[in-house]
């Protein structure tokens, strides 16, 4: 594929992460308010975890993605 054409994929995948990102967060911060009875604290604890988890991991994809497009990687090395 050429260069032109990746970069447009690449910056059409950033916009689907960074969008799952955005939903992600929502999810995570209203987590925050959320007044939870002890007898679901573990499982509140364990569900903000994955969600925090799949933040940071959205947060490192888009990092990771808008490098590439700035650095112009060729696949065809």
């Amino acid at each position: 594929s050429d260069p032109e054409h990746r970069a447009q994929r690449l910056q059409n995948h950033i916009a689907e992460l960074t969008e799952s990102r955005d939903k992600m967060k929502k999810i995570f911060d209203d987590g925050h308010k959320l007044n939870v009875p002890a007898e679901f604290k573990e499982l509140y604890t364990y569900q903000m975890m994955t969600a925090k988890f799949g933040l940071d991991y959205l947060n490192f994809q888009i990092k990771w993605f808008k490098k590439m497009l700035e650095q112009g990687v060729d696949f065809n090395e």
